[in-house]
């Protein structure tokens, strides 16, 4: 082509024109399709941590029923959770869309402080990583890890490295024998032929690291820990949850025909160990002490429920019949008053069987007040009855129906 022909006008546009404007439209959509990619990252996450709301209250909810935590050997998140979950989707993390049913089973625990209903399940499938040509294995470097605790809350955190025998693995791996590290410093070194589930390690506020193994049924051995001061560790096992801030330990995780058992034994500091398997509340041990826990298989866990009659009015005294038709003690902790707060009535005490289990003035209705009082007070024993009385200011209006009572262990 001549230099005259390439400045011919095309239409009234010279070919130069037309190079450069594809020229430009050609950068636009590569800088549009860059933009597109984190916009795609990002919605998947929403989507991703949606589920793990969804699956949080649905553990949650499973708790309340049961009166134990869902553990790993009764079974995956969508066998035990599709009671309270009917979308199938819910289990399967947007990044890996159909390529599988269980995103979230390999990335979930029991935690420890908070009580035996307490847990996290994250997922790792967010994370950015790149396999190094010396060890094969992967290393994060997102800053993305969506997590889930009890009662729907949830939160994106930055994932740390754990590394198992010096080589990184990805969280919801499964290792045999060796040592696993974690950023912090915190080593479990487990024993030859073990199996154990490095569950996820992540930064939660103030740059604390939080993380979490598990070992599943018919996994036997010992775990030594190793936490360093100011972590969050937790260790699952069949028969219990152990959680630590900078503490030493060693856990001896064994299982017969009958039962899943566990033997922690303190060498420095103090540990939090929870049953759960029914919920048993925390046994905190010391340095120097050694303890066993046990979880029976399929045990038929159970259960105390409340028939509440009432109420009957006598002069300032408004009375409930709380009777335990379960199979298990109820121990009162909440009770929620609803009364009319007319001419001056106001709150003054509770009792239950005789004994005052909350004491002072309100004027507040409705109310949940955090009853006091030792344990075996706020018991009401499989089969037995106990009077609930509220006690108020004034004998004015004894209208039932302005009346209510709610009630909860």
């Amino acid at each position: 082509m001549s230099p005259s022909e390439r400045r011919r006008p095309v239409g009234g546009v010279s070919l130069v024109e037309v190079l450069v404007v594809i020229g430009i439209v050609g950068i636009l959509a590569a800088i549009l399709a860059g933009a597109m990619v984190p916009m795609r990252q990002s919605a998947r996450t929403i989507a991703c941590m949606n589920n793990l709301r969804q699956i949080s209250t649905a553990l949650t909810t499973y708790y309340m029923d049961n009166r134990s935590f869902a553990a790993s050997v009764d079974g995956s998140l969508p066998g035990l959770l599709s009671p309270y979950l009917a979308d199938a989707k819910v289990f399967r993390c947007p990044v890996e869309g159909d390529n599988t049913n269980d995103s979230y089973s390999d990335c979930w625990s029991p935690q420890l402080p908070n009580g035996p209903d307490a847990f996290m399940a994250a997922c790792s499938n967010h994370a950015t990583s790149f396999t190094t040509a010396t060890s094969h294995s992967s290393i994060l470097t997102s800053l993305d890890m969506p997590a889930a605790f009890a009662g729907g809350r949830t939160q994106s955190a930055k994932a740390t490295r754990i590394t198992w025998n010096g080589n990184p693995i990805d969280p919801g791996t499964t290792v045999t024998g060796g040592t696993l590290r974690f950023v912090d410093g915190t080593t479990v070194a487990i024993s030859a032929g073990m199996q154990v589930l490095a569950v996820a390690s992540f930064e939660e506020a103030q740059s604390r690291i939080c993380s979490a193994v598990r070992v599943d049924g018919g996994s036997a051995g010992s775990l030594t820990v190793q936490a360093v001061s100011g972590t969050h560790f937790d260790l699952a096992t069949p028969a219990c949850t152990i959680g630590v801030r900078g503490t030493q330990y060693t856990a001896t995780i064994s299982e017969t025909a009958s039962a899943y058992g566990t033997r922690v034994a303190v060498t420095s500091g103090t540990v939090a160990v929870s049953g759960g398997y029914p919920a048993s509340g925390e046994s905190f041990l010391q340095a120097g002490q050694t303890r066993d826990f046990a979880r029976i298989k399929n045990e038929v866990v159970p259960m105390g429920i409340l028939s509440v009659t009432g109420p009957t009015f006598s002069g300032k005294k408004v009375t409930y019949s709380l009777t335990n038709i379960g199979s298990a003690d109820y121990v009162l902790d909440t009770a929620t008053v609803t009364w009319p707060v007319t001419n001056n009535k106001k709150l003054q005490t509770v009792t239950l069987g005789g004994t005052t289990v909350w004491s002072t003035t309100m004027t507040t209705s409705p109310v949940a007040l955090k009853l006091t009082g030792a344990t075996s007070v706020r018991t009401i024993a499989a089969g037995a009855t106990k009077q609930l009385v509220v006690n108020y200011s004034t004998t004015a209006n004894t209208t039932k129906s302005k009346y209510a009572l709610a009630l909860s262990e």
